[in-house]
């Protein structure tokens, strides 16, 4: 890492800050998912590789000259700063408030739009099959839990059609109770 193209190890730093937050909200939403964790490494190996490239008006000849100056305090107190701006931004995810003022809840950050709703809904009911095919679920909850799926997939086929399609379109509030009803009954298992 060169400090005397301090330009180009900023942004590096300021990219890897970028992806570990990315990962950090995605981790504190509780979806975690494959866009995510490339996002995040994306941005933190690029900031690597800008970390340590050199700038444009910064000579070979000087990065040269300056690597043979000796160190003058490393590169440790550069990778804290990461760290505690890192760890500072993960800690406030939580308390950010969304944009009615309320602090998130896991199932407003859940289920956002149709494919994410579709998505967290899904998992939970794998999860929920896996303990019915191993007998951890009685006949009475899993009839209780096939009536909430049933409804929860009725409720999703209407709100798909009525976006044309479109599964970024915003979860209407009717799905949201279902994929809510759904998910509140299997954790309760």
């Amino acid at each position: 890492m060169n400090m005397t193209s301090w330009k180009t190890t900023s942004a590096g730093i300021l990219a890897i800050v970028g992806g570990i937050t990315r990962i950090a909200f995605a981790i504190k939403a509780h979806a975690v998912t494959e866009e995510a964790v490339i996002t995040a490494a994306t941005a933190i190996l690029t900031g690597l590789g800008l970390m340590f490239a050199r700038d444009n008006n910064v000579t070979s000849e000087q990065v040269q000259a300056a690597k043979e100056k000796p160190p003058s305090g490393g590169t440790l107190p550069m990778w804290i700063l990461v760290g505690i701006l890192s760890f500072a931004l993960f800690n406030t995810a939580a308390t950010c408030p969304n944009r009615n003022g309320a602090k998130p809840t896991p199932q407003a950050v859940r289920f956002v739009t149709l494919q994410d709703t579709y998505d967290a809904s899904l998992v939970l009911y794998d999860q929920y099959c896996e303990r019915v095919v191993t007998g951890k679920v009685s006949k009475g909850d899993e009839a209780d839990v096939d009536a909430a799926w049933n409804a929860y997939r009725e409720a999703m086929k209407l709100a798909v059609a009525a976006a044309s399609g479109n599964w970024t379109a915003p979860t209407p509030e009717a799905l949201r109770k279902t994929a809510e009803d759904v998910a509140t009954l299997i954790r309760s298992l």
